[in-house]
């Protein structure tokens, strides 16, 4: 099996924009233990393309991780190699301007790995996934092409930004359907509810992504996973059993809201995104439930 190419190496970290060693393992790129990857990176870090770091992984227990990212130097060579727009600034590539969201990052790019995991293990499926700070998703404005604008009220006027973190078509090939689902990661740090202009706060994430499904705006993606969609699923993602708690009580006090599912990382990590680990609507008073439906169903505890 043929190892991947240096640019092949840069381009997997610029479009994750900072990943552990763990994480690079787990990508298809032909090493698949945290040694080989380490090996491989000594042999690139004298070229000046690869930076690397550690940090304390969010909630787990442990030694710090190596974490790696891509130089201004290497930002060059993806642009020489023809990978990268010429018109992409290096510092939505390098992880620079990540450093007081490294952990959400990290966390974001857990899930990725967790669904590619999920594809390998079920070959019907195919999972096609945009991150909204990867910088080759990026629009002709520069602008992440998950950014879009909701009404704020039913005959136009004024509109609401609003980016999820990440966005996947889960399809399956055989029976030609997909399924769309928005990720959002919750570090904890944004308000559940919040009368303030301009604030992201999660009552405020469940609003506009309810008038998102009911004026059909997440249409305009059939474009971008070049696939018909019909609704989608928002998938929040948290960093403790407490603060997923407390976003389940949000939401369930804002019905409808049976798009919007909860889980928090350790039960990712256990069950994987496939397990029975999601609070549908945010209720918490039955058994969890699996974006795969009930025959994939198990303990979310």
């Amino acid at each position: 099996m043929a190892q991947a190419s240096d640019t092949e190496i840069l381009t997997a970290i610029a479009d994750h924009r900072v990943l552990t060693v763990e994480q690079i393992a787990a990508l298809p790129l032909h090493m698949s233990s945290p040694a080989a990857v380490n090996r491989r990176i000594r042999l690139l870090e004298p070229s000046g393309w690869i930076a690397r770091g550690q940090v304390s992984l969010s909630g787990r227990r442990g030694r710090p991780k190596s974490i790696l990212s891509i130089t201004s130097a290497g930002v060059s060579r993806l642009k020489k190699d023809g990978v990268l727009r010429e018109d992409v600034p290096a510092d939505k590539v390098t992880a620079d301007s990540l450093q007081a969201s490294i952990h959400h990052e990290l966390l974001l790019n857990s899930f990725r790995g967790e669904l590619l995991r999920l594809q390998a293990d079920t070959t019907e499926l195919k999972a096609t996934f945009f991150s909204a700070k990867s910088p080759f998703n990026l629009g002709e404005r520069g602008t992440s092409l998950l950014a879009d604008a909701v009404p704020t009220k039913p005959r136009g006027g004024d509109k609401r930004c609003f980016t999820p973190d990440g966005a996947f078509a889960l399809t399956h090939e055989e029976a030609g359907r997909s399924l769309l689902f928005f990720v959002e990661i919750d570090m904890g740090t944004e308000p559940l509810v919040s009368q303030a202009p301009d604030t992201s706060d999660i009552a405020g994430k469940v609003t506009n992504y309810r008038t998102y499904l009911g004026t059909k705006g997440y249409k305009r993606h059939e474009k971008t996973f070049a696939t018909s969609l019909n609704g989608f699923r928002v998938l929040f993602v948290t960093n403790t059993s407490k603060r997923r708690a407390q976003i389940c009580k949000t939401v369930a006090g804002l019905p409808p809201s049976d798009f919007v599912w909860v889980t928090d990382q350790d039960r990712l990590f256990k069950h994987g995104p496939a397990g029975g680990i999601w609070h549908r609507g945010g209720r918490t008073d039955g058994a969890s439930g699996s974006i795969m439906g009930n025959q994939h169903r198990a303990s979310g505890k």
